[in-house]
């Protein structure tokens, strides 16, 4: 029986009397696989091509996007997705017609950076870089792992550019039953990973927004809520939103927040809903000379008076003209007008001093003592910044 050694030297010996082309393959570089897992070339990979006894041969060509490259005497090759042995090859075969029994080399030189996606229902979406041997498993731990239980949770690995896709068995790949599924990625692949229907999804303002498995009668919002984290100050419970068959419900959530047992809290969702906690947009303003200016809510469960918003915005200061203060309030035309208030007054809690209950987007203007003017329009100016608080 022949040795693989014997075998090889027979085989060249036989190529040299046919005087066929001699395809010199170099080690496949270290970031290449198993032997079973030849390095497959990308586009941006780099390359050194020599023939043997003809320096005018000798180039440098990089895989274009399209997985071409363009070789002196013999044009373009494709050359992604073939093993540099299969390129080799093609390139020997190629310079049969101009040199006599051509001995091509092929080095890589450098390659790209191999990635793969995965996107869908998993925590951290997006490219994973490979390393040797990277399979479906380390990719999706990669991505910080599902989103949802396995068996509520269905995924499709493409690969081949896309022209091959696979329905993996997510239950056994987590489980180790069906490690075959378990395989060597490439460069360029994608992993699908897809929610199953018996799920819900709050978003908006809540401390923990995503996508929640329920069960197939669903759930109420009360219990939903907590899985989220609860809502954050800034959301608005009067208006939340649920989507359902493609419309819009409005529910006022606020007692719920309170009382498991209220009407509202007792709510369903089904499988496919979504929750969304909207921002509260609900704000007014407070310029000029106080400590914190800025924008504040009006609380979602009430209203916020004038003495409340100078507090929140941490009193005036000692510059202020206390008693040249306006209340800047846009009217039903948009005009907006400026009213005078006794600031002084009010905080002294003389019976002249009325507390005014602020309305959105009002803006209280303390201005400087011996300031020269307090023109609505130059409040107006100063007050561009907060507009975009407003909307938030």
């Amino acid at each position: 029986m022949q040795t693989q050694r014997t075998r090889a030297i027979v085989a060249i010996g036989a190529a040299l009397a046919l005087g066929s082309p001699i395809a010199r393959v170099v080690a496949e570089p270290a970031i290449s696989t198993t032997a079973a897992q030849p390095y497959v070339l990308s586009p941006d990979d780099v390359l050194d091509i020599s023939v043997a006894g003809h320096e005018e041969l000798k180039s440098s060509v990089t895989v274009l996007s399209d997985g071409t490259i363009n070789f002196p005497q013999v044009g373009t090759l494709h050359a992604g997705g073939k093993t540099i042995a299969a390129l080799t090859k093609a390139i020997a075969k190629g310079l049969t017609d101009i040199v006599v029994q051509p001995d091509v080399t092929v080095v890589l030189r450098q390659s790209q950076v191999r990635k793969v996606s995965v996107l869908g229902a998993v925590r951290t979406p997006g490219q994973v870089v490979l390393n040797t041997n990277t399979r479906v498993l380390d990719v999706l731990a990669a991505a910080g792992g599902l989103t949802s239980e396995p068996d509520a949770t269905e995924a499709t690995l493409i690969t081949d550019s896309g022209q091959k896709s696979t329905n993996l068995d997510v239950v056994g790949l987590m489980s180790g039953e069906n490690s075959a599924q378990n395989t060597v990625l490439n460069s360029g692949d994608l992993i699908l990973v897809r929610a199953s229907t018996l799920q819900v999804q709050v978003m908006g303002e809540v401390s923990k927004p995503g996508v929640f498995t329920v069960p197939s009668e669903g759930i109420s919002i009360t219990s939903l809520l907590p899985l989220a984290g609860g809502a954050l100050p800034d959301g608005a419970l009067s208006e939340a939103q649920i989507m359902h068959g493609g419309k819009v419900e409005i529910v006022d959530l606020r007692t719920a927040g309170r009382d498991l047992g209220s009407s509202a809290g007792k709510t369903m969702l089904m499988p496919g809903d979504v929750l969304n906690i909207p921002a509260i947009t609900r704000k007014v303003a407070v310029l000029g000379e106080v400590h914190t200016p800025g924008a504040f809510i009006i609380p979602d469960a009430g209203t916020l008076n004038l003495t409340t918003v100078l507090v929140m915005a941490g009193g005036t200061t000692g510059d202020a003209d206390k008693k040249g203060a306006s209340l800047l309030r846009t009217d039903t035309t948009g005009t907006a007008v400026a009213t005078p208030i006794d600031v002084d007054a009010l905080l002294r809690g003389r019976s002249t001093a009325k507390d005014v209950a602020l309305q959105p987007g009002d803006i209280i203007y303390i201005p400087t003592k011996n300031a020269k003017t307090t023109n609505p329009a130059q409040i107006l100016l100063s007050a561009i910044p907060l507009f975009s608080l407003f909307r938030r």
